[in-house]
């Protein structure tokens, strides 16, 4: 069969089919497709020329191999070589988090995950959702060729378990630049634009100011001085920063995300201003609530591998 589509369209539409439509149990699929020029049209078409599935029963992660000729461009989808198809440095991450009642928090997350819930404050018990910001450089992929990019990021989710290993749950995931959401909607990643800005700067005592604005979040912090540890009583910093296991919820089922990343040097922050417009607008915070966040803690620069997005159910 044959599309009229351009080289960026082609991708994602074979991206599509191959991630999102495939289901899990599928074996190695050789795919070979053609993108070339239509006759008096500057419109490319892409005519599907080969495909062949083995259906030995395991999950199996693709990459896309460009072969350039003479008005011509061929992609041959084969078995990756190596586990993780996705890296990227971040930096100046910033964890807000809130603990809220595990009610609130069940109605947005999906009923086969389990909360992952703290004792605090004399015996509560507390669900928590966290606001993460931070700057992307030095992205690489070895699923398709990805232009040099640099970008911020704020995701919104909540603290679960699955199977007993932690995880999270990201109910938004919002980004400053319109390529990122289109080159992730092929991967079936529930990304959205907002207009984020992430600043820091040095005070005159040496701290390092903090500051994000966007859409949904705004927040500014300082950073403590080393040794200025929380009362023994809070929740240590691991347990909100080492999560290597993600869930994304989209129409028609849950992907799970899964990363590798050296442990992060967090250390902790006095919030100065926050709100959260968006955790508002879910129900998940008042307007009170907002601007009194459990937890904030700083990274300075972490650098993550990841696999492209899986179909979990």
């Amino acid at each position: 069969m044959e599309f009229v589509v351009d080289e960026f369209e082609a991708a994602v539409l074979v991206f599509r089919l191959l991630l999102a439509r495939l289901e899990p149990g599928v074996g190695p699929v050789q795919l070979a497709i053609t993108v070339r020029p239509r006759p008096k049209s500057k419109r490319r078409g892409i005519s599907f020329i080969d495909s062949a599935y083995n259906k030995r029963a395991y999950k199996t992660n693709w990459t896309c191999i460009p072969i350039c000729s003479f008005r011509r461009f061929s992609y041959i989808l084969t078995t990756m070589t190596t586990s993780k198809q996705l890296q990227m440095t971040m930096r100046d991450m910033l964890f807000v988090t809130w603990a809220i009642e595990p009610g609130t928090a069940r109605r947005l997350v999906d009923g086969r995950l389990e909360l992952d819930t703290k004792v605090i404050d004399e015996g509560k018990e507390a669900a928590f959702v966290s606001a993460v910001c931070f700057h992307v450089s030095d992205v690489r992929s070895s699923v398709i060729p990805v232009p040099r990019l640099s970008f911020e990021q704020v995701n919104y989710r909540v603290y679960v378990k699955a199977g007993g290993v932690p995880a999270v749950y990201f109910i938004e995931m919002k980004v400053n630049s319109r390529m990122v959401t289109a080159l992730t909607s092929f991967l079936s990643v529930p990304i959205q634009y907002d207009d984020i800005d992430i600043s820091t700067s040095t005070e005159h005592s040496g701290e390092l100011n903090y500051e994000v604005r966007s859409g949904g979040l705004r927040a500014a912090a300082l950073m403590e001085q080393p040794g200025n540890n929380k009362p023994e009583d809070r929740v240590p910093s691991d347990f909100f920063t080492q999560r290597l296991i993600g869930f994304m919820g989209t129409g028609n089922g849950m992907f799970r995300i899964s990363v590798q990343q050296p442990g992060l040097d967090a250390v902790p922050a006095r919030p100065q201003i926050v709100q959260a417009a968006s955790l508002e607008q879910l129900g998940l915070l008042t307007r009170e609530e907002s601007g009194s966040p459990y937890s904030v803690l700083y990274v300075r620069e972490a650098l993550f591998e990841a696999e492209t997005p899986s179909r979990e159910w």
